[in-house]
């Protein structure tokens, strides 16, 4: 039996004041400020969610925290301003999509606020693409999965189950990178790619959740790698790396 509203609301408000309270007592003068980040945020919580804060203080120290008060799993991305600036340009930091999809608790100071709208700036620029040579190595390795998957598919059905999703995984998060797109956390980045790309994602959905014959799953998963990797040139016949120097034998 699901809790109502006025329940969730209730839950919402004990929550975040215990986390108010706690930082500001712990770190004083030193708090910034407090971010409601994650499911509990985008209100798409479910029974299993915790609750993700981001804490901005001024010290010169950083820590991830897992707690557990009130029966409720609550987990704390503890930062100094300088550091989270930082990661928003590291392409593959969650931190840009944990700011635009939150709420802000506490900002006497205006600080997170400054960082959410400096991370919206972000999520609706381009992303850093590949860099030189790095397309080639996607395509290669989405391609050289493909293949370990077609050899699998009869002599081993357990391990091909356990390679198709680090093969789709693989593919999509390069596709994403190809199209300068921001990645969500990985829990949404499915839901989102079939927002962008709804045929390519109804294509997933079959691949991973239907029940398929082998060479079925293996025919589709061969035609969404192909339409993955098209933009960028296709499938690989032929590939090298750059010669690297080898400075140090």
């Amino acid at each position: 039996m699901g809790i109502d509203a006025e329940e969730v609301y209730h839950l919402l408000d004990t929550v975040t004041d215990f986390v108010i309270r706690q930082m500001r007592q712990e770190l004083g003068n030193h708090l910034r400020g407090i971010l409601l980040t994650g499911s509990r945020a985008t209100q798409s919580d479910d029974a299993w969610s915790d609750w993700d804060f981001i804490v901005v203080h001024d010290k010169l120290w950083r820590q991830r925290r897992l707690q557990v008060w009130n029966h409720q799993e609550i987990e704390l991305f503890l930062n100094p301003a300088e550091r989270i600036m930082r990661e928003f340009h590291d392409d593959n930091s969650p931190t840009v999509w944990m700011f635009v999809h939150g709420q802000i608790l506490f900002d006497p100071e205006g600080i997170v606020k400054n960082l959410t709208q400096m991370a919206q700036c972000q999520w609706n620029s381009p992303r850093r693409g590949f860099g030189e040579g790095e397309i080639d190595l996607w395509r290669y390795r989405v391609c050289d999965m493909v293949k370990d998957v077609a050899g699998c598919i009869e002599k081993s059905p357990l391990t091909t189950m356990y390679l198709i999703p680090l093969c789709m995984q693989l593919a999509i998060e390069g596709y994403y990178k190809f199209h300068q797109w921001w990645q969500p956390k990985s829990k949404y980045i499915l839901t989102d790619f079939i927002k962008r790309q709804p045929e390519l994602g109804r294509l997933a959905e079959t691949i991973l959740l239907d029940p398929l014959e082998p060479a079925a799953r293996m025919t589709l998963l061969t035609s969404f790698v192909e339409q993955i990797l098209k933009p960028a040139g296709g499938c690989l016949v032929q590939w090298a790396s750059p010669v690297e120097i080898i400075r140090d034998p």
